[in-house]
């Protein structure tokens, strides 16, 4: 599948609202765990055989860096999305009635987030 297809499928599913709800979202990343952990013996060989990483360099810096990212996500996802007080600049709450003072976090994009630098596949 060419890039452009991949990109174009993801933002279709996301103005869908799938990706809105939480239970996607750990889904989603409980996906993500299960497939780091089903397969961390094919990335540490990849990791040797292309960048000539120890098997315990990569198990630690990069697989279990990863896994513990996830789970961090999946620990933290409903205080991450929970709705927020409104604010003014100067840190002060406005109050303008039962409905109007909190503020939602919500996705308004697709991207790809790639966690490390330089030359890090993971």
């Amino acid at each position: 599948m060419a890039a452009s297809e991949l990109v174009s499928d993801l933002r279709l599913n996301f103005r869908s609202g799938t990706t809105k709800y939480m239970e996607w979202r750990r889904l989603q990343l409980n996906a993500l765990l299960g497939l780091l952990e089903e397969n961390k013996d094919l990335f540490i060989e990849a990791l040797r055989n292309d960048l000539y990483k120890h098997p315990f360099e990569s198990l630690m810096m990069e697989i279990d860096f990863v896994c513990n990212e996830i789970i961090t996500a999946l620990n933290n996802l409903s205080s991450w999305t929970a709705p927020e007080k409104a604010r003014i600049k100067d840190g002060t709450t406005i109050l303008w009635g039962l409905h109007l003072d909190q503020t939602s976090t919500e996705w308004k994009y697709v991207t790809n987030y790639y966690k490390g630098f330089g030359n890090r596949p993971l």
